[in-house]
């Protein structure tokens, strides 16, 4: 049996839980997380900051490890907006009740911060109301917990969406003084 290995804000690794040989998250069976060619040619390590109680941060430090995406957890407002001012994420996994503050809010503050970086509601909350307020918030997408077996998938996909997005580039407007062929690129 395997423990689960989770990185916290202090930089301390704890161990929690246990998998045996048998479990579904077993990575001689990786069904839904399987990496694509596209997935291992990526760059850098994917880097989450996962915002959430202990329990639910370690399951989905787990999870998204299959995936290679490195999982950074706290269960505070005020530690996630430190973490994000001192090192750049990816992506931010926000709980909409957090023990110091409220996750909507924490989404906003996020947003001013690094307004590029997808920020995606992994809530137990269900009600519409709460998707809209999260949407509004400045989240991209709002799941509802135990949503997880596409979860690393969807991550995936919104961080590619993002990069393709931000690698667009702007036209070129050429211009020679005197020229009747000007042109835009």
């Amino acid at each position: 049996m395997a423990g689960i290995d989770t990185t916290n804000e202090q930089g301390k690794t704890r161990t929690s839980g246990k998998i045996g040989a048998d479990s579904r998250f077993d990575r001689s069976k990786r069904l839904s997380f399987a990496k694509s060619d596209k997935d291992k040619n990526m760059k850098h390590q994917l880097r989450v900051l996962c915002v959430d109680n202990n329990d639910v941060c370690a399951m989905l430090s787990m999870i998204l490890g299959f995936s290679d995406i490195k999982v950074e957890s706290t269960d505070s407002f005020a530690t996630a907006l430190r973490l994000a001012q001192n090192r750049p994420f990816d992506l931010y996994l926000l709980e909409t009740r957090l023990p110091d503050g409220d996750g909507f809010q924490l989404c906003r503050c996020l947003h001013k911060l690094a307004p590029h970086t997808p920020i995606i509601f992994y809530s137990g909350e269900a009600y519409e109301t709460d998707r809209q307020k999260g949407l509004a918030a400045g989240a991209v997408a709002y799941l509802v917990k135990p949503y997880f077996d596409d979860l690393a998938a969807t991550i995936l996909q919104i961080i590619t969406n993002r990069e393709k997005s931000a690698s667009k580039s702007l036209p070129v407007f050429s211009y020679t003084p005197g020229s009747s062929q000007n042109t835009l690129n």
